[in-house]
């Protein structure tokens, strides 16, 4: 039984209870009206409940219309609690109005930190401009991709809204009785769709962040080893840079050394030949063509020993050069290490405000999934009263039946008695 005929049987009661015929039914306290006065009116209304009021007359109720003596004024209101407006009446007539107002809640879109990713990786190595130009190209790609995806949810929930608005106009051109379990059940399935799809994105949004975060710790692991690493071989280039110049100084200690007694060597030899040329001159002549043979010696001697001298010096050099280049790269990834720090700890507090906004989220989906049982039971609870109500008019109509029948039964012997009476006053 619909909406229509619950506000009939309540104007019905009241009427009943003005005469005094039967005593006032109780219904779900949905609408509330007053009206008094003396006329005549009739009227049809829709809508689940009953209302309270006094008049003078006698009433009939059959399938939510009424007509009698007795005409107010009331004002009714029924109020959903999905926040829909169902009932307004007024006068003697009822009008039925249905507005749904639910504005869906969208998540703000996701914004991914992969462009911080590709600063990094610059800092590390240096892009070509082609490089540069395919990563541009792919984060616009991206753009454009998380952009299509969103319109394509929004088009979704318009034409989810669309079809559910559909779905109301067929619910209204349909019977009364369906309507609030219908509405009840749209309005439930929406709620949970828009809650799931929150859901869905804030997971995905948590996910991405998550990935970044563990991104951001192996680089950051990475970073390290390589700063440890570069330390190590720093040491190593520092030690074997003392060694080569502790061996150089040995080299150029002994090399002097050597020289000190090649020249003191020579000397000798000189003052020997000399000696010798003043006692013979053949062999003043052989000496000194041995001392030519040993000066050239010599000389190709302190050639060799400066050549030396020179590749030493240019491998010093080198080193020298080698640890400056170290040490500046060892510079560079400490830099690179501080960056990340700051990037991984900017990533944690958004780890924190997603927690955070998720739980908020949960409390407000409990919150709505105590109210939707809340209206559960309330509709229950209307369903027994109403169930009660129409035991009631059945057992109501059952005695009339009842007392119809005995009344024609009671006419009917009426009836043969006056005959009797009238064959015997003919007789007598």
């Amino acid at each position: 039984m619909g909406t229509q005929t619950v506000v009939a049987h309540a104007k019905h009661a009241t009427q009943q209870q003005a005469n005094g015929d039967c005593p006032a039914l109780l219904a779900p306290a949905l609408i509330n009206g007053n009206g008094s006065g003396n006329g005549n009116g009739s009227g049809n209304g829709s809508g689940s409940g009953s209302g309270n009021g006094s008049g003078n007359g006698n009433g009939n109720d059959s399938s939510g219309s009424g007509s009698g003596n007795g005409n107010g004024n009331g004002n009714g209101h029924h109020r959903h609690a999905a926040s829909m407006d169902l009932l307004s009446s007024s006068g003697s007539g009822a009008t039925t109005t249905l507005s749904q107002n639910s504005t869906p809640k969208s998540s703000p879109p996701a914004t991914p930190a992969k462009a911080k990713k590709a600063g990094g990786k610059a800092t590390k190595k240096r892009l070509t401009p082609e490089e540069l130009n395919s990563m541009i190209h792919s984060k616009i790609s991206q753009l454009e991709e998380e952009t299509a995806h969103e319109e394509e949810g929004e088009q979704a929930l318009v034409n989810a809204v669309k079809k559910a608005n559909k779905e109301i106009t067929q619910m209204i051109n349909s019977e009364e009785a369906d309507k609030l379990t219908i509405v009840h059940q749209k309005y439930m399935d929406i709620e949970m769709k828009r809650l799931e799809r929150d859901n869905g994105k804030m997971r995905k949004q948590t996910e991405l962040v998550r990935k970044e975060r563990d991104t951001a710790k192996s680089d950051l692991s990475k970073t390290n080893s390589m700063k440890h690493k570069l330390e190590t071989l720093c040491r190593e280039l520092q030690k074997e840079n003392k060694r080569i110049k502790e061996e150089s100084k040995k080299l150029a200690l002994s090399e002097q050394q050597k020289r000190e007694e090649l020249s003191s060597k020579f000397e000798t030899t000189i003052w020997e030949i000399k000696s010798k040329m003043e006692e013979d001159t053949d062999e003043k002549r052989k000496r000194l063509k041995d001392n030519e043979l040993l000066k050239e010696k010599f000389k190709s001697f302190l050639e060799q020993y400066e050549l030396r001298e020179k590749h030493f010096n240019c491998v010093v050099r080198s080193k020298d050069l080698e640890l400056q280049l170290y040490s500046a790269k060892l510079e560079q990834q400490k830099q690179l290490a501080e960056q990340e720090t700051v990037k991984a700890e900017a990533l944690r507090q958004q780890v924190a405000a997603f927690a955070k906004t998720e739980a908020e989220l949960r409390k407000q989906l409990n919150v709505y999934v105590d109210k939707f049982r809340q209206v559960e039971e309330t509709l229950n609870k209307s369903n027994e009263l109403f169930l009660t109500f129409r035991k009631e008019m059945e057992q109501m109509t059952k005695k009339t039946k009842k007392l119809e029948k005995e009344n024609t039964t009671i006419k009917t012997k009426c009836e043969t008695m006056n005959k009797n009476v009238l064959e015997m006053a003919e007789e007598v």
